[in-house]
């Protein structure tokens, strides 16, 4: 018996461990019935505590209850109730005691159990300890909607606490808090889905002592998560990469989604169930709520997409209109419906969910073409030729705007070209030439006409523009007549241009030279055509003080014509003007050969004459001649042109001397006049009688009678 264990026989005394060996011998004998510590006074233990309890005491000290066999196997733990506490960790039997140590589970409060059992050679007899494990309650907290306030959670203890509540591990979620009083409330921001594992701790006082209490709770945020959190970008009318929807914990089911951007749905085929999908047709910020089924519950949260716009639309033409410089479409003939070339229909990309508007400026064009502002379709019947720029619009009146295309229509004309540009051009050599041809009835092309004078060395022509041009310094000044033609659809017409390129230095006359002319007199003269350098010349003219030979004249263009009617030699000065100013001055030798000896002779009848020698105005005559009449008989013209003799007759001889020269053959008219040596003596033929005679009769004709007289000339 326990309480007799330590009495010997005879009065004597054992030792306390002669008494625990002589108990455990005698207690072998009957089966020990270890007494309960009842619920009431359940022992106290700190959570993640440890606490030791001497089985010893349990046993009852009325020699009702044996005791265990022995130090190794007498004592076991059946197991912990409730889940609240550890198990044995040591078994002692050291005098007089039973010790069993056992440690309260940390994140554990409130009652709990601990059965053990002691056994003997008699039997085994069970016992229980009842704990009251002191610490933070347990807390039941619902899975929370990123976004959406909370249902506050108010923590609790097991036993006597002092100071506030802390988490001092882990974290809530972003905008939920916990108070020095343990409640937790807020509402979970948008982004916070997950899950939160936090350690909440509290001063706390056990078995008498002090601890501090500390609790593990694991708390979940369902809600969109990843990509699915930030702005979705896209571009109008650009199909999009399918976006997956990422939700926490787990999408399971069908995803729904509200206020998508048009063209947008939730793909329901494989391999794009579940996921945002389409071509965007309307820019713009729009908030679509999404419902995704999750593990944890249902996620219902906003989403933003944001539709980039995509531009102005791009303009178009059906057919297509030319954008080449120069190079317009034609698309119709004055007085033609334009529909007999072709229907022009403007076109405009991105199809939006609005009516498109097209505009035509200027419109109307071309006096009867105008453009459907519903359809785009451009009609009519052109009333007037030209190149019209236009402006095409198609304006979809969304955040895209409008659209333009700038293009040059032709309209053909149904006449030829009207030339409108100058004629005329003037400028210097130094100047560079741009001169615009330009003509009513849309030209075609600019060509250089077939019966023109080809261009000259350093000109050209644009057959596009027009543009005749040449660079400075390129073109010899001159005076250039040119014709043009300008062709168009219908026709062609042609334009004389004279262009008058003046020189920047002044003329120097070329021709003729300081070698004189030489012409014969009485002859009129080849025409000799004043020439000299920088043209155009202005004019020529005989500088003051000199003069032509008499029967010549100067033009002012520096034509010299006319008969030289003196022979000998004339020095004329010349002198030509251009538009840099007069040039130089020239002395030009005449030399107008002919026969400078007199113009009459006179002689005596039988008396010998002075000679009449035939002279020219260089002496370079190579022969002579009597070109008509005679001369007086005894009178003779030498091969030396010296005419000489005695007259044997009176009388007048009209004769022309001439002489020959390298310039011509020079006649000269002279009177030879030979005078009588007496007085006449009358005569007649027939011989007329003396005494009167029958000279005729009337009604009859008469016979002519020639009255002649001696020694001519006869005067009177």
């Amino acid at each position: 018996m326990r309480g007799n264990a330590g009495v010997p026989a005879g009065g004597a005394t054992l030792t306390a461990t002669e008494a625990l060996r002589l108990a455990l011998y005698i207690g072998q004998y009957k089966v020990p019935t270890p007494t309960s510590i009842a619920v009431g006074s359940a022992l106290e233990v700190a959570s993640g505590g440890t606490r030791t309890v001497n089985l010893y005491s349990q046993l009852p000290t009325n020699g009702s209850s044996g005791v265990a066999q022995d130090a190794v196997s007498g004592v076991t733990t059946s197991g912990s109730v409730g889940g609240t506490t550890g198990a044995i960790t040591r078994v002692t039997t050291t005098s007089p005691a039973y010790n069993v140590t056992f440690t309260a589970n940390a994140n554990s409060a409130g009652a709990a159990r601990f059965d053990f059992a002691i056994t003997n050679p008699a039997g085994t007899g069970n016992g229980t300890i009842n704990l009251n494990v002191i610490g933070i309650n347990s807390a039941a907290f619902p899975v929370l909607s990123a976004g959406v306030a909370m249902s506050s959670v108010q923590l609790s203890v097991n036993g006597t606490a002092s100071g506030n509540y802390s988490i001092t591990a882990g974290a809530l979620p972003t905008n939920v808090t916990m108070s020095p009083g343990g409640l937790i409330s807020g509402t979970p921001a948008i982004g916070a889905a997950g899950s939160y594992t936090f350690t909440v701790s509290r001063a706390m006082t056990a078995n008498g002592s002090g601890f501090t209490a500390t609790r593990q709770f694991t708390l979940d945020v369902k809600g969109l998560t990843g990509t699915s959190l930030n702005t979705l970008n896209l571009t109008q009318d650009q199909a999009m990469t399918p976006f997956t929807i990422s939700a926490y914990l787990t999408p399971n089911g069908t995803n729904i989604a509200t206020g998508l951007p048009p063209g947008l749905t939730i793909g329901a085929v494989f391999p794009n169930v579940g996921k945002i999908i389409g071509t965007p047709t309307t820019s713009g910020t729009f908030i679509s709520q999404l419902t995704v089924p999750t593990t944890i519950g249902t996620v219902v949260q906003n989403m933003t997409i944001d539709v980039a716009s995509a531009g102005a639309p791009a303009i178009t033409t059906s057919p297509v209109l030319s954008a080449v410089v120069g190079s317009p479409t034609v698309i119709g003939t004055v007085g033609s419906p334009i529909s007999s070339v072709s229907n022009i229909q403007i076109n405009a990309s991105r199809p939006s969910n609005v009516t498109p508007t097209y505009t035509l400026t200027p419109n109307p064009l071309s006096t009867g073409i105008t453009v459907n502002a519903t359809s785009g379709l451009i009609s009519g019947t052109p009333q007037q030729s030209g190149d019209f720029p236009i402006t095409l619009t198609g304006n979809w009146n969304d955040l895209g705007g409008q659209g333009s295309l700038l293009r040059t229509v032709r309209i053909n004309p149904n006449a030829p070209p009207l030339f409108t540009s100058a004629a005329s051009v003037t400028q210097t050599v130094a100047q560079t030439l741009s001169h615009p041809l330009t003509a009513t009835n849309p030209v075609n092309t600019f060509t250089l006409a077939p019966s023109s004078a080809a261009l000259p060395s350093g000109m050209s022509i644009n057959p596009t523009t027009g543009v005749v041009s040449a660079a400075a310094n390129s073109l010899a000044s001159g005076v250039y007549l040119l014709r043009f033609r300008a062709t168009n659809a219908f026709s062609f017409s042609e334009q004389d241009v004279t262009f008058n390129i003046n020189p920047v230095v002044v003329p120097v006359i070329t021709t003729p030279t300081v070698a004189g002319v030489t012409l014969a007199s009485g002859q009129a003269m080849s025409s000799l055509q004043m020439v000299a350098t920088n043209p155009p010349i202005l004019g020529f003219a005989v500088n003051g003080g000199s003069s032509l030979p008499a029967g010549l004249l100067l033009s002012p263009s520096g034509l010299i014509t006319g008969t030289p009617t003196t022979p000998g030699i004339v020095n004329t000065v010349f002198v030509a003007n251009n538009a840099a100013g007069l040039g130089p001055t020239l002395q030009v030798p005449f030399t107008i050969d002919g026969i400078t000896s007199g113009g009459s002779i006179t002689a005596t009848q039988g008396v010998a004459m002075s000679s009449y020698q035939i002279t020219t105005p260089l002496n370079n005559a190579s022969s002579y001649a009597l070109a008509s009449g005679s001369l007086p008989a005894g009178v003779t013209l030498s091969a030396g042109g010296l005419i000489a003799g005695t007259p044997t007759v009176s009388g007048s001889f009209p004769i022309t001397v001439q002489a020959v020269t390298p310039s011509g053959t020079s006649p000269q008219a002279v009177s030879f006049v030979v005078a009588s040596a007496g007085v006449p003596i009358i005569s007649s033929n027939p011989v007329l009688p003396v005494s009167p005679a029958v000279a005729g009769t009337v009604g009859s004709a008469f016979t002519s009678t020639q009255i002649v007289a001696s020694n001519p000339p006869i005067t009177a």
